[in-house]
């Protein structure tokens, strides 16, 4: 089975840029990230668009307004999150005061700080155990294994753990066969009681 390549994938690798989608809260743990919020005032945002795409000033508004709104109902709906939060974000940069080359500047410098260069070998550790969740999850998801009873904790770098509760000792099976299975997943410990529902008249 294959998966798509999950950003702690690709974070894991370093020296890897993402742009927007989530990534300020789905890499807020891993202590390597630098999290940048680059905003301008409407005018200055219209004016640049209007620039670079030869457009007019009632297009480039309308083109701006809904890239925020698909953003900010985005973030709303995967992270009950607003993405304007400054506290989401290691820097913010205004645009209206920094032209394009200082702001770049400045993301570039910070990227190179001993702080992010120091962030050590168990973030990007971390960063291994949460892809491999992921996939987990969503093998487990893909086979419609994944009830509201079973749960899954990797407790090492190859090493998947599950746990909670199976209506049967096939279900619990399935799921360790499963897991077994995902790549990067090398020993399981299946940790699921099975219970058994009790009917009565």
């Amino acid at each position: 089975m294959t998966f798509p390549t999950l950003p702690y994938e690709v974070a894991e690798k370093g020296n890897t840029v993402f742009f927007g989608r989530g990534s300020q809260l789905m890499l807020n743990s891993f202590g390597c990230a630098l999290h940048v919020l680059v905003t301008g005032s409407m005018e200055k945002r219209i004016q640049r668009v209007m620039a670079d795409y030869k457009m007019s000033k009632e297009v480039a508004e309308k083109i701006i307004e809904r890239s925020d709104q698909d953003k900010g109902g985005f973030i709303r709906f995967a992270y009950d999150q607003d993405w304007l939060n400054a506290k989401l974000y290691d820097l913010v940069l205004n645009t209206d005061k920094l032209s394009v080359e200082s702001a770049v500047q400045v993301v570039a410098d910070s990227a190179r700080s001993e702080e992010i260069k120091a962030c050590g070998i168990d973030s990007v550790k971390e960063l291994g155990k949460l892809s491999l969740h992921r996939k987990v999850e969503s093998a487990l998801l893909e086979a419609g294994a994944l009830s509201a009873g079973l749960f899954v904790m990797v407790e090492d770098s190859d090493l998947v753990r599950l746990y909670g509760a199976a209506n049967s000792w096939e279900e619990k099976g399935e799921a360790e066969r499963i897991v077994k299975n995902v790549s990067g997943v090398n020993r399981v410990l299946n940790d699921v009681k099975v219970v058994r529902t009790l009917m009565t008249d």
